[in-house]
């Protein structure tokens, strides 16, 4: 079994040098569109984001640094189910990555044990409204 916190390590490791997936693809013989997906997986974005709400569509993130909103789906469970017994909105650690025409994460999250206040929660509510008026909600990277 794999120590989640070796895990963490290497991602960190990928994550901060994504050159190495070029170096990878050199020497691959992947179908083209997998190699695709794995080019694809340089432009990762690692932060602190909150979860502000789940939606049919995915679960609704807010980058901690610049308020950028995202549309973020689960891999095979939703973040939701996932999440279940987090408290609304959530702070976690993750990692974003394209995934054909979505945004998925790569799986290894740290949440918060923080509790928000109602003014908290209802600036998180305002920033996604305004992205969603603003047709600003990133579904891709």
């Amino acid at each position: 079994m794999i120590d989640p916190q070796d895990a963490v390590e290497v991602a960190h490791f990928l994550w901060e040098r994504t050159w190495i997936i070029d170096d990878y693809l050199e020497r691959s013989d992947l179908p083209e569109e997998h190699m695709e997906i794995l080019k694809s997986w340089k432009q990762c974005i690692t932060g602190r984001f909150i979860i502000e709400r789940h939606l049919k569509k995915g679960s609704v993130f807010i980058s901690i640094d610049d308020n950028s909103v995202f549309l973020v789906n689960g891999i095979v469970s939703s973040w939701e189910e996932m999440l279940r017994n987090a408290p609304m909105p959530t702070l976690l650690d993750a990692t974003f990555l394209p995934f054909k025409n979505a945004i998925i994460s790569d799986g290894l999250v740290s949440v918060m044990p923080i509790i928000f206040g109602p003014n908290s929660k209802a600036d998180f509510k305002e920033i996604y409204m305004d992205a969603k008026r603003n047709g600003e909600i990133k579904a891709r990277i």
